[in-house]
């Protein structure tokens, strides 16, 4: 993932998706921006979720300088004024760290058997523990309500369906957070994402 080779020993690079007027101006104040709702206190954090939090005195973030934000900040740069959330471009993910496994052995080579999410498994985004430690909640890049929902713990297993992929990238920063965890998605034939309950269901998590 880190390195420029275009592929390697079960894995090829994927291609990033087009760069938009989005990537240029991601984490810039917007025109039109709505209201996050209060910062939930402990009594509303899922208590997995919240001990995920590495720099709590920092709730909504950092500018690259180190300096807090604000949640008026917060508000101006990741919230639409509909509401939701402002999502990094990209998928996610850091450009150019884009891998794609068509081997669920292979994947489990390198990174291991150990994932999580934060969320319902209604979502197709998964966390990948290192050395058996889950991602920070700054490193996973998300919205301040999130702290709010479940925290899981998933085990792989089974074989990846012909033509299914792996797809393993970087986290980019967002929501004033660094980033830089490691997500996957699982890919079916037509390339569309699989959600967590399809897969536990298939086995290929636990």
């Amino acid at each position: 993932m880190h390195t420029r080779d275009p592929s390697g020993n079960g894995w090829t690079r994927a291609a990033d998706d087009p760069v938009t007027p989005k990537d240029l101006g991601y984490g810039q104040p917007m025109h039109d921006h709505g209201t996050s709702d209060p910062y939930p206190d402990a009594n509303q954090m899922d208590p997995d979720t919240g001990n995920l939090r590495a720099d709590p005195g920092a709730p909504y973030g950092r500018f690259d300088d180190g300096t807090p934000l604000s949640k008026q900040d917060y508000d101006d740069r990741y919230v639409f004024g509909n509401g939701h959330d402002n999502y990094p471009p990209n998928a996610g993910a850091v450009r150019g760290s884009r891998v794609h496994y068509d081997d669920w052995d292979a994947f489990q080579r390198d990174y291991g058997t150990e994932m999580d999410r934060i969320g319902h498994p209604g979502g197709s985004y998964i966390g990948v523990k290192e050395d058996g430690v889950s991602p920070s909640f700054e490193q996973r890049s998300l919205p301040t309500s999130s702290l709010q929902k479940e925290f899981h713990n998933y085990q792989t297993g089974g074989s990846l369906p012909g033509g299914w992929k792996v797809e393993a990238s970087e986290i980019a920063p967002g929501f004033g957070h660094q980033g830089g965890g490691i997500q996957l998605r699982v890919l079916d034939a037509s390339g569309n994402p699989v959600n967590v309950a399809t897969l536990l269901k298939m086995g290929l998590l636990s």
